[in-house]
């Protein structure tokens, strides 16, 4: 099992009402945060590697795919097919049509400077499925996005595909398992296909209780060798564990063209968030219940006990959403970006928190 050293540096509330804060990181100190909030979501920033932020006059990020490339340029992906609710759902071949934001760079997104466009991705077996509040969805782009070394990028997907027919017991009428998948761009990100397939059930058959393969991130080992760690469970339900299943992990030594088949490596969590730090340490952050890392020395072979941020199990609303985001700030510190409630206070009010961390073969 991987042992390492994980030093807490500093801990701080950084927004006050918010929740399942979404982040980008430079190399320059500059950390980018969109926080849900009701009744409107809004974006907070630091130029100074989190010692102070302020809130962006514009809300430009969101629980969505993000990633800055070699060049600099920060490409921003809303998860929805944005025609989902116009595609007829007799019709055999369902077309996926994404939303992007480019900005040159991370600064040119604070300060509210970029392009939105739409794009074309070719899925060719999608299809539909009912989510957890009974919401129907035609794919989803999730969090993972990465650049090969000749430049192609490829993105993760999850949602259902036609020949995927086992029903989620707890959820409504038309709700199936999920599978996560692959799609690369050529082009830079302008057009996109299908590329590989990465958990199904076709590939390893999940518990009954499971969503299915989802909320996959991905990032690049080194060359074209990829890691991706998927979540399969679902969330609490009146505080009991029952609906949990495993964080799993698939590796690609060919660009994604071909998987690995999953192995779990947790119990539970959601929206796992992977980094591959300087010293060569894989972080994944994950959580619900509580917050938690996980570091692997070996590529995403093994991986460490976990590293408790915050253990508080409730109902969903009532405790840490478990989307978490992480960055390395400077050489060795990881930082960490969650949400937590006071669990002393009965309406559990949520706040967004930083941890800074030092991470030490």
């Amino acid at each position: 099992m991987t042992t390492c050293s994980c030093k807490l540096l500093e801990e701080k509330v950084i927004y006050s009402g918010g929740w399942y804060p979404n982040a980008l990181f430079d190399s320059k100190g500059n950390i980018i945060v969109g926080i849900r909030k009701k009744p409107e979501s809004l974006t907070i920033y630091s130029k100074d590697g989190g010692t102070t932020w302020e809130q962006a006059a514009t809300h430009v990020m969101d629980i969505s795919s993000c990633h800055i490339l070699s060049d600099g340029t920060v490409l921003v992906f809303k998860p929805q097919n944005v025609i989902q609710d116009k595609v007829r759902l007799e019709q055999e071949q369902k077309p996926f049509i994404g939303w992007i934001r480019r900005a040159k760079s991370l600064e040119d997104l604070i300060d509210g400077i970029y392009v939105d466009d739409f794009v074309k991705m070719s899925i060719p077996d999608l299809s539909g499925t009912h989510g957890d509040s009974e919401n129907y969805c035609l794919g989803g782009i999730d969090h993972g996005v990465v650049e090969l070394p000749n430049g192609d990028l490829v993105i993760t997907l999850y949602g259902r595909f036609r020949q995927d027919v086992i029903k989620v017991p707890y959820y409504p009428e038309g709700a199936y398992q999920y599978r996560s998948w692959t799609c690369i761009s050529k082009d830079r990100g302008n057009s996109w296909n299908y590329l590989q397939t990465l958990g199904a059930n076709e590939i390893a058959l999940l518990p009954e209780r499971s969503e299915g393969y989802c909320e996959p991130d991905m990032i690049v080992l080194h060359d074209n060798t990829l890691l991706s760690v998927m979540r399969t469970g679902g969330s609490s339900y009146k505080g009991s564990p029952e609906r949990y299943t495993h964080l799993c992990t698939v590796q690609s030594e060919n660009g994604g063209a071909t998987w690995s088949l999953p192995v779990p490596i947790y119990p539970y969590g959601v929206w796992p968030r992977l980094l591959k730090m300087s010293n060569g340490v894989i972080v994944c952050a994950s959580g619900r219940p509580g917050v938690f890392l996980l570091f692997s020395t070996d590529g995403g072979k093994t991986w460490s006990k976990p590293e408790i941020v915050t253990d508080f199990d409730d109902d969903w609303n009532r405790c840490s959403s478990g989307y978490n985001s992480i960055g390395e700030s400077s050489p060795g510190v990881l930082t960490l970006l969650y949400d937590d409630v006071d669990r002393n206070d009965e309406n559990r009010g949520h706040f967004t928190k930083m941890r800074k961390y030092r991470i030490e073969i």
